[in-house]
């Protein structure tokens, strides 16, 4: 049993086929999206505990480090939980909607569902050419200092 699917972007393609492998491929997959979203929200949650601790040790008075380094590790842990949010969103809401279409075959479910599937990998995208920014700045840096010290 194949599924028909009408494409309302593109007009030269109008009707698209999912067979029973992909349908099946979605069905498979859904259930490891969800479970790889929720450890990411629990990850999320450990590290905004982490960060509620570090800002309580930040005010108290017996801290090996300075204040200066506990509230930018606090600062560090509470943006990472931020930014670790909304990919483990989108992953959430394509498992979701792959789901739905699963059982309603609902086109609009699955355009959702790739919708999301979309801005994960475009914010996974945006992360990686940041972080690999941040290595060749890094990267220079240690050049230029080093090269500053001859």
């Amino acid at each position: 049993m194949e599924e028909q699917i009408q494409s309302n972007e593109n007009p030269t393609t109008q009707n698209v086929t999912l067979s029973n492998i992909a349908i099946n491929s979605l069905s498979r997959s859904a259930p490891w999206m969800k479970f790889l979203s929720i450890m990411g929200f629990i990850l999320c949650g450990v590290m905004i505990l982490t960060a509620l601790i570090m800002m309580v040790y930040i005010f108290t008075p017996k801290g090996s480090y300075g204040v200066g380094w506990k509230s930018i590790a606090f600062i560090f842990y509470f943006i990472l939980a931020v930014i670790i949010y909304f990919p483990n969103y989108y992953l959430y809401s394509y498992a979701g909607s792959i789901r739905k279409f699963i059982q309603t075959k609902d086109e609009a479910a699955l355009e959702a569902g790739f919708q999301m599937q979309k801005k994960y990998w475009v914010f996974m995208g945006g992360l990686v050419i940041t972080y690999l920014s941040i290595i060749v700045i890094v990267i220079l840096f240690t050049i230029g200092s080093g090269l500053a010290k001859l």
